[in-house]
């Protein structure tokens, strides 16, 4: 269904190779374009938000404000244009059918970059991430005891 996949993610992910091996293993004959962007990228999504580190409820519950059932409600002119200025370069190549955010920092674009790239999934693998490790927490209710310290556990 999708023979163009472009990964967008830091330069370290780029150079492991692991989107494109994965992406391999379920279709060999997809096309993977990773693609490094600038570390600059990640300060500035962190200049964004309200919060640079959860050290305390009240930093936690200031990031949560930007969370919704629908994901991260972070699309607003700011976030539009932080977008427009790292990524405008590749909607003028074309868009490929799917799009892999290849760096959790890039969540927080994720209705940004919809708005830039409409013809494209917007693939966000945290989100599968953070539902891997609430199921793993299921199946090993001991673990999840050792570290629930304060009883507020939440998975974004």
């Amino acid at each position: 269904w999708c023979k163009r996949v472009t990964v967008f993610a830091t330069e370290q992910t780029v150079r492991s190779r692991t989107y494109a091996e994965r992406v391999g293993i379920l279709d060999k004959d997809v096309c993977v374009e990773e693609i490094a962007l600038s570390w600059n990228l990640v300060r500035a999504i962190e200049d964004l938000l309200p919060v640079r580190q959860c050290q305390s409820e009240e930093d936690f519950q200031k990031l949560l404000a930007l969370y919704s059932a629908d994901g991260w409600c972070c699309d607003d002119d700011r976030w539009q244009l932080l977008v427009e200025q790292y990524f405008w370069e590749f909607k003028k190549r074309g868009a490929s059918e799917a799009i892999i955010l290849g760096c959790t920092h890039y969540s927080y674009l994720n209705n940004s970059l919809k708005k830039m790239f409409p013809a494209s999934i917007i693939i966000d693998p945290s989100e599968e991430a953070a539902q891997k490790l609430w199921e793993y927490f299921l199946r090993k209710p001991d673990l999840f005891q050792k570290i629930d310290k304060t009883g507020k556990i939440k998975f974004l």
